[in-house]
C-alpha cells in the first residue's frame, strides 16, 4: 500500500466541497511523485478501478473523495450532459444495475434522448435503456 492509498480513506471523510481538500490532499500524500505509481482506485459506489496513476485530476477526485465531481448534478447548475449508456459497465458497479445511471437523471429533473434523436429535434426516451450501449443527452427543460 502505497502513501496515497493510506491518506484516502482519511480524505474521504472531508466533505467533497471542503476548500483547500485537494491542496490539504497532495501535502499528505506527499505531492506529485508520491502519485505517479499506479493506483487501485474504489469509488463511493464500490466499484474498484485501476488508474495508471494519481497524477490525472479525475484518478486523484476518485482518491481522496470517491467521485468526480460530486453533488454538481444536485446543485442544479447543470443543464445539458451528453454520456455514453452501456449495459455492461452500469452492470459491474455493485447493488446496481442498468439504466440506474438513467433513473437517477430523471429523477434529478432531466429528460433523456439518444444523441441523434436530440439532434434531430425528435421526442425523448419513453423508457430507461437497460440493454445494448449509446450515447444519450440529458437535458432540463
Amino acid at each position: 500500500m502505497n502513501r496515497a492509498s493510506c491518506f484516502a480513506p482519511l480524505l474521504r471523510l472531508l466533505p467533497s466541497a471542503m476548500r483547500g481538500k485537494q491542496r490539504l490532499a497532495r501535502w499528505l500524500i506527499g505531492g506529485s511523485r508520491a502519485l505517479q505509481a499506479e493506483l487501485t482506485l474504489v469509488t463511493r459506489a464500490g466499484q474498484r478501478l485501476t488508474a495508471p496513476n494519481g497524477l490525472d485530476p479525475i484518478a486523484f477526485s476518485l482518491l481522496i473523495s470517491g467521485e468526480y465531481e460530486p453533488e454538481v448534478l444536485e446543485s442544479g447548475a447543470l443543464d445539458f450532459i451528453a454520456f455514453e449508456f452501456l449495459d455492461w459497465a452500469e452492470q459491474r458497479v455493485p447493488g446496481h444495475r442498468p439504466g440506474d445511471a438513467q433513473r437517477f437523471l430523471l429523477e434529478m429533473g432531466f429528460t433523456l434522448w439518444e444523441l441523434e434523436d436530440y439532434r434531430h429535434g425528435r421526442p425523448p426516451l419513453d423508457r430507461v435503456l437497460e440493454t445494448g450501449g449509446c450515447m444519450l443527452v440529458a437535458a432540463r427543460q
